[in-house]
């Protein structure tokens, strides 16, 4: 059995960690190497080297409810989108709240993680160094690593030539911190992902010019809907992902496109690439169009090179006078505290098996799928069909709503009583941060969710879905087939089974209680051989914290390792057996089922079962959408009255026979469905777990070793937790970077941790701040800031001589005094995150090195106010490079930036022409990521913003576009050319990364081990929030250290892991931020099935409709995988339900009395004459004289008129 398990870092991902091995019965220990949580999400004023970093002002791209963790929703108050400090606060409150704090080992030097004996033992051997310097050595059964991937920069200065004379400042976005070094200078911001986004927005604030360069372009989208609900609770939904799955791509991108185009024409903005929407992750930025609008921000190609002050762009302009180049080019995943055997290539790269554990594949995993993946394996993944049956409210709100962490805490392992609540009250908690003011109320509202078409297609959805043999049915025989991994033969145990039996003989085990079956299963703990004790948990940042937690839940010894000092890490879940069974919550609960199917896939739904239960997942997911619109509620709006309809009533009753007889017709399927299902157990359980980082992913890992009854060390570099989304004044090296005003990009339903809402009253999208003290309360409410050890580095993590056998790994740490330790952990949880090494291609940049301004990366970028008045170049055009030409537009004379699309080709072109702004790329909407970003357009507009193609090459102070135009006197080139990740602390044979890419199952574990003790967390890049995949990869990962769930064999992981290569290959344009691309309910879904926990959505339209419908067509929060299986949350449900008035409460600012409708007669008018027309043509024939000759009528009223 799993018993002891290291989780590194005190993140988000460490925290989650801890509490997940706390609730199976592990016994985590965290190593934190700053002094608090928080990881990535513990802003810094300046960045420190392999430390995650985040500027001041950074908020969270993902709305509370889908960021939150499964059984901990975030508080209604809080923004929907926080501030790094509230997402910090919230990981306290989940620290605090599931006493995560005592297992954390603080100012502990990110551990030195080996692998002496693993083969023999399975066991790692962990090396600390405490913050009075002295080294420790433990062992562990396992490690939770979460460090997070945003703590080494990719800076490319060789792609551009020149750079080397260049006079002006050229840095990675990982450095900045806010835009005062900006200010009234001329600045290129290179890359436009989400942090070349935000940075050039807002150094385009104080900047006296912005260049934003990008290559591609980009799809900008904003993160409010057109409701002005948070976008990732709208369309991370499960309802949504089935039909993008179901339309051919081009026609999901030619869909997409008139979706987004309506707010303005990406070509117009010249923001529009050559991919479609879908193919490429989209630039989050509300600013943007408006940046770019006003002009601050002009819009440039790539950036070709320097030239002594200036920089040249591909189009041949040459901008001038360029003071500073910030480079958003990514980051390297870098992990240099474990085994050199783990990684190899020139930056140490970490391949991972699920996205997880070592081995080469994309890390990019899709939201939903993922969680739901894991959640089936943990075996919490929500039924739908048994929340159709039991609690169709509930069912409604996973289906249709958002996919939040609730729905995975409904049911199975660490269910959560608050589950169901927090699903149903997730919009609450959204709507709670608006509600400033007493708006009045109108007495009811119309739904499109109980419309007769509307739940007439739902019904056909379903049962299109249940005929779906392929993929449903094994779903409702409950069964996990696992391939063993000597035999290829496959084996299917009853979990019920095997529970009934446990409880036989230990008594009744509490289903509602996160951690309650570690007991059910201790007693057959003791008669397996060869036990894996602990886990090191590599980073606090989101994966870090979901890997501590999943340890807790598994019953392991997580040890997290977080270089920062806080959780968080860049954020400041089918393998786990959490996946819903929405069949079965269908049946049982249709309210429940209707939420997860129909409603958003929060990370609640990862909680309803398996590993990690929640007991608050179902509630979680039913009241997800009332904290979603809580923060709206700032006035009294009154309603009119509206009419009761009993065609819903007829419809539901109609809906629901028809699938009672489809079950009661085939009466295998029926036995099937019922069937138990039981973990699989194995001799090698992990005890001890080490987590490097303590980021977001860190603190998840945290609080997942503590639910399952784990042992999580953590280790931080930095003095607190949060990760990349702690902000810090200046960047640091090896560690993520965030600048001061960057807001996150998803929802705080759709990012909290799935058993930890955000708050209510926190904003839709959090600024890094908020995110922070998300953290903070997380970590505070399960008590993970103890299990880690901050300022605490990990040197090494290296299998032991016997590692296949024990499993185990050495983890080689130094604290701030330069002390190194070694411990021994039964397994690593790796959370650094990949946005620590920025990318900078300078070698692309003919002229660089002559360039007189200054140039960085965007990872360096931190406020606008140094280039006020400046001109500046921007380069890059992600969602970092599209902010950060926003903001530097609002300060600088002029941003010139590349042309990419901004979301939705022909829906945004109908707000503005992307042509004629020249932001319209050449790729296709579908081919890359969009770029988010409302304030472009704007700022084009007003002339702050030129948009260019790409630079040729840099002269001086001007750059040259490919175009011919020069820019003269160009003060700041920044480059948001993304980032390179890398675990220089793992050995090449461990885990190998190779240009951004390496191989893992699932993008977790490396599937080439002998034993499965080592797992990557948060190394994704999803279309979604990060934590939710983190605490959903943690969930997973501690089941698999703790014994509960068995990987399958190497052949087929390798499989699996080629498999998604080439989809991403097939999807994507090429690019580096595409090898770890997931979409997140695919993902989530993927994960929560082999958790156990991903969201039965037909069960949940049978047993709880209203929670079904709320599942199926709303958010896909993370309270979805709350619902049922390991780690079900009660409060999963409740959060689903009131999601919507946690995102609605932020913007409650102001009493606001709506005017009486008036009444119209146009229609009934326009009806009217057609029905008279239609009379008229078919009765022709008998119509008088007069009317079927109009013209004699007029003669004779002529006639008679001059006769008189």
């Amino acid at each position: 059995m799993v018993r002891r398990v290291a989780v590194v870092g005190a993140g988000s991902s460490g925290l989650a960690c801890i509490k997940i091995c706390v609730d199976e019965g592990l016994e985590p220990v965290c190593f934190e190497s700053s002094d608090d949580i928080g990881g990535l999400w513990k802003f810094k004023e300046s960045p420190e080297p392999e430390r995650s970093s985040i500027y001041r002002s950074l908020v969270v791209n993902t709305s509370k409810e889908m960021m939150c963790f499964s059984d901990f929703p975030m508080p209604a108050d809080y923004p929907n989108y926080m501030h790094n400090s509230l997402l910090l606060q919230y990981f306290r409150l989940y620290a605090e709240h599931f006493d995560l704090l005592r297992y954390i080992h603080f100012q502990v030097a990110k551990p030195g993680v080996s692998l002496p004996d693993f083969s023999l033992s399975g066991q790692w051997d962990v090396v600390t160094i405490n913050r009075d310097g002295e080294e420790e050595r433990h062992v562990f059964d396992a490690v939770l690593v979460c460090s997070g991937h945003y703590t080494h920069p990719a800076l490319p200065m060789s792609d551009f030539p020149g750079y080397e004379t260049f006079a002006g400042r050229c840095f990675h976005s990982w450095e900045y911190k806010d835009a005062d070094a900006c200010r009234g200078k001329r600045v290129v911001v290179v890359g436009i992902g989400n942090s070349g986004g935000d940075i050039a927005v807002e150094i385009s604030r104080s900047a006296e010019k912005t260049f934003l360069s990008t290559r591609q372009g980009a799809w900008v989208m904003g993160r409010m809907s057109t409701d002005g609900l948070p976008m990732d609770m709208m369309g991370i939904t499960r309802f949504n992902n089935i039909l993008i799955r179901l339309l051919p791509n081009t026609l999901a991108n030619w869909a997409a496109e008139r979706a987004l185009n309506p707010k303005y024409d990406h070509k117009l903005y010249g923001l529009k690439p050559r991919h479609g929407p879908l193919d490429k992750r989209p630039l989050i930025n509300d600013d943007l169009p408006s940046r770019i609008l006003q002009g601050a921000l002009v819009m440039k190609p790539n950036l070709k090179g320097f030239e002594d002050s200036g920089v040249e762009f591909e189009d041949g302009t040459v901008e001038e006078n360029i003071d500073t180049v910030v480079f958003c080019t990514g980051y390297y995943g870098n992990f240099p505290f474990l085994p050199p055997a783990l990684s190899e290539g020139p930056h140490r790269e970490l391949t991972l098996y699920n996205y997880n554990c070592p081995r080469k594949a994309a890390l990019q995993v899709d939201f939903i799928p993922y969680l739901d993946f894991m959640a089936e394996q943990v075996g919490v993944r929500p039924n739908f069909l048994r929340l159709l049956l039991r609690d169709p409210v509930l069912w409604a709100r996973v289906f249709f709503g958002p996919c939040t962490p609730y729905q995975y805490r409904l049911s199975g392992p660490g269910q959560w009583p608050g589950a169901r609540q927090a699903i149903l009250t997730q919009w609450d908690r959204v709507v709670q941060p608006f509600r400033t003011r007493v708006v009045p109320e109108p007495e009811s509202r119309p739904s499109v969710l109980f419309s007769p078409w509307l739940l007439t297609f739902g019904a056909a959805v379903t049962i299109a879905v249940l005929l779906s043999k392929n993929d449903i049915i094994p779903v409702l025989q409950g069964a996990a087939q696992i391939v063993d991994r000597n035999s290829s033969q496959a084996r299917l145990l009853s979990r019920n089974t095997a529970r009934q039996e446990n409880q036989k003989q230990e008594g009744a085990v509490t289903e509602n209680q996160p951690g309650q079956r570690w007991k059910a299963w201790h007693v057959n703990a003791e008669s397996m051989e060869s036990m894996v004790q602990k886990v090191a948990v590599i980073g606090a940042g989101v994966s870090g914290l979901t890997s501590i937690k999943a340890c807790l839940d598994e019953g392991l010894e997580p040890t997290c390792f977080e270089s920062s000092h806080d959780v968080g890490g860049l954020w400041r879940f089918k393998q786990v057996g959490v996946r819903p069974n929405v069949l079965w919550l269908f049946l049982k609960d249709p309210r429940l089922a209707l939420e997860v199917w129909l409603g958003p896939c929060t990370p609640y739904q990862y909680r309803l079962t398996g590993p990690g239960q929640w007991d608050g997942a179902r509630r979680a997911i039913l009241t997800r959408w009332e904290r979603v619109l809580q923060p709206f509620r700032t006035r009294v709006v009154s309603e009119p009255e509206t009419r009761a309809s009993s065609i819903l009533s007829v419809i539901v009753v109609l809906s629901g026979s028809a699938l009672l007889f489809c079950f009661c017709y085939n009466k295998h399927l029926l036995s099937s469905f019922f069937s138990p299902l039981a973990f699989l157990r194995t001799p090698h359980m992990t005890r001890r777990v080490a987590v490097i980082g303590g980021g977001s992913s860190g603190l998840a890992c945290i609080k997942c070793c503590l639910d399952e009854g784990l042992e999580p060390v953590c280790y931080e570099s930095s003095d607190d937790i949060g990760g990349l989304w702690r902000f810090k004044e200046n960047p640091e090296a090896d560690r993520a970077s965030i600048y001061h005003s960057v807001i996150i990009n998803t929802s705080k339903e759709m990012m909290c941790f799935s058993d930890f809402p955000i708050p209510a009253h926190f904003p839709n999208y959090m600024h890094n701040s908020l995110i922070m003290d998300y953290f903070r309360m997380y970590a505070d409410r399960f008590q993970l800031t103890k299990h880690i050890r901050f300022n605490t580095k990990v040197l090494q993590v290296k299998q032991r001589s016997d590692f296949s056998n024990s499993g185990q790994w050495d983890v080689e740490t130094e604290n701030k005094d330069g002390k190194k330790e070694k411990h021994i952990f039964d397994a690593v949880m790796i959370c650094i995150g990949h946005h620590c090494h920025p990318h900078m291609p300078l070698h692309d940049f003919p002229g660089i090195e002559t360039f007189k301004g200054k140039y960085f990366h965007s990872r360096d970028y931190k406020t606008p106010e140094e280039w006020r008045n400046k001109k500046v170049v921007v380069i890059g055009i992600g969602n970092s490079g599209g902010d950060i030409a926003v903001e530097l537009s609002r300060v600088t004379k002029q941003v010139t930036r590349a042309k990419a699309f901004s979301v939705g080709e022909r829906q945004i072109n109908r707000r503005f022409d992307h042509a004629l702004y020249n932001l319209k790329p050449k790729h296709r909407l579908f081919s890359q990521h969009p770029t988010v970003n409302d304030e472009l357009p704007n700022r084009i507009l007003s002339g702050t913003i030129q948009v260019k193609p790409n630079i040729r090459r840099f002269q001086g102070s001007s750059v040259e576009f490919d175009d011919g135009n020069v820019v003269e006197d160009v003060d700041l080139v920044v480059f948001a050319t993304g980032y390179r990740f890398s675990f220089p602390f793992l050995a090449s044979h461990v885990l190998s990364v190779s240009e951004n890419k390496t191989s893992l199952y699932k993008y977790v574990f490396p599937p080439e081990l002998d034993r499965h003790t080592l797992a990557i967390i948060g190394l994704v890049q999803p279309l979604g929030a990060i934590m939710p995949i983190s605490e959903m990869q943690a969930r997973w990962a501690t089941r698999v250290f703790k014994g509960c769930i068995k990987l399958p064999s190497v052949a087929s992981m390798l499989k699996d892991a080629q498999c998604k290569q080439e989809e991403m290959a097939k999807r994507y344009v090429t690019s580096q931020r595409h090898t770890i691309q997931v979409d997140y309910i695919n993902y989530m879904d993927e994960l929560a099935e082999l958790v156990g926990v991903q969201p039965k959505i037909p069960r949940l339209l049978l047993t709880d409709i209203r929670l079904g419908l709320k599942v199926m067509f709303g958010p896909c929060t993370p309270y979805q995988y709350r619902l049922r299986g390991p780690g079900k949350w009660a409060g999963a449900r409740q959060a689903i339900f009131t999601q919507w008035e946690r995102v609605a409460e932020p913007m409650q600012t102001r009493s606001c009395v709506e005017p009486k409708p008036k009444r119209s007669f146009t229609w009934p008018l326009v009806l009217s004459a057609a029905a008279v027309g239609l009379a008229a043509y078919v009765n022709w024939n008998n119509l008088p004289a007069f009317l079927q000759d109009p013209t004699a009528l007029l003669d004779k009223i002529k006639v008679h008129l001059h006769a008189k």
